[in-house]
């Protein structure tokens, strides 16, 4: 099955782990035989010049759906599977990441950890969303998925739009009336759980593994809180994110209760 990986990021400014982050996927494409492309800013014209009208400084709907349409061009190009990845993931066990889908299609586990205002963690329950996903030619779903979003922005009331209107908010709504396909092999570790992997912590992980339920082979690394941070708590977090993935490259992935 000719397949080809996309990712997109801009081409300034790249923090180091970032940088890690896609030579991981670009190394796991090339060791499976897939295609890869990263687009730069140029993705953002994927967008329809409606949407980023309308969507203005709220980047995030935009480029939910610019990588679907990303994800169609690339399948009229010739390729019977197109696979999207976050830039913010990082693949530490390879060979653990598999993008064979029964459907024909998949979007990504997801599990939460955050904390309760009193600083206890809090493990949300299995949800759905689309930094990870699988999509085969002549299936249906993308099709699809791309009308949804595009209707959901069109009838957007005036004002600011959620950040995950058409990504895992409309997924897990979705995921509501019918089952959807899930690629059960990529963690979602918010900034709580890497900065304990960063310190050496190991209980915490396995807490999150626990409750992920199956093997994981990558983690989306929750950029869009480094997003929203200012310089400052930017340059505490970079150092805590490139820790973290050294620690996840070298046991890749298997952080066990010392």
């Amino acid at each position: 099955m000719k397949t080809i990986v996309l990712q997109s990021y801009r081409t300034h400014d790249i923090p180091n782990w970032i940088s890690t982050c896609l030579r991981s996927v670009a190394e796991w494409s090339r060791q499976f035989g897939f295609d890869y492309v990263l687009t730069g800013d140029e993705f953002f014209d994927y967008a329809p010049p409606w949407v980023r009208k309308r969507c203005g400084k709220q980047i995030f709907p935009v480029t939910d759906l610019a990588r679907l349409i990303l994800l169609q061009d690339y399948l009229r190009r010739g390729y019977d599977r197109v696979v999207w990845l976050d830039a913010d993931i990082i693949i530490f066990a390879p060979h653990r990441l598999k993008v064979d889908t029964r459907a024909g299609y998949a979007f990504s586990h997801e599990v939460m950890l955050g904390e309760f205002p009193d600083g206890r963690v809090r493990l949300s329950a299995p949800s759905i969303n689309n930094a990870a996903m699988v999509f085969e030619k002549n299936h249906p779903m993308l099709e699809f998925y791309r009308f949804a979003a595009e209707a959901i922005l069109h009838h957007a009331p005036p004002g600011e739009i959620e950040r995950t209107a058409i990504g895992p908010q409309f997924l897990v709504r979705l995921h509501q009336a019918m089952p959807l396909e899930r690629l059960t092999s990529v963690g979602l570790f918010t900034s709580k759980l890497i900065e304990d992997i960063a310190k050496g912590g190991t209980q915490l992980f396995a807490r999150y593994a626990r409750q992920f339920g199956y093997p994981m082979a990558a983690a989306n690394l929750c950029h869009f809180t480094h997003h929203f941070a200012d310089s400052a708590e930017r340059q505490k977090l970079d150092p805590l994110f490139e820790l973290a993935i050294d620690k996840l490259l070298a046991t890749q992935g298997r952080i066990a209760p010392s």
